[in-house]
């Protein structure tokens, strides 16, 4: 789950994919955003990934983004 800018804030992108336990490909999605920070590109891309699992029935999910700032918005528990 990613998301890009070019700038901060930019024109932005989110997208990620979801694979099997063991590595293969399930589903891929993408979404061109509209001018905002990188962060929100993020939790963007986030929000999308889980709802892609979500229509694809996936229950148990491990997580994995590149801005770790996006798991201390989360929260634990």
């Amino acid at each position: 789950m990613d998301g890009s800018s070019l700038g901060n804030p930019e024109k932005t992108n989110a997208r990620g994919l979801i694979r099997n336990h063991i590595g293969q490909w399930i589903k891929n999605y993408a979404r061109k955003l509209r001018i905002m920070s990188s962060l929100e590109a993020e939790m963007w891309g986030l929000c999308d990934g889980l709802d892609t699992a979500l229509k694809c029935s996936i229950s148990n999910l491990i997580v994995e983004v590149d801005a770790s700032v996006v798991f201390s918005l989360l929260p634990s528990g």
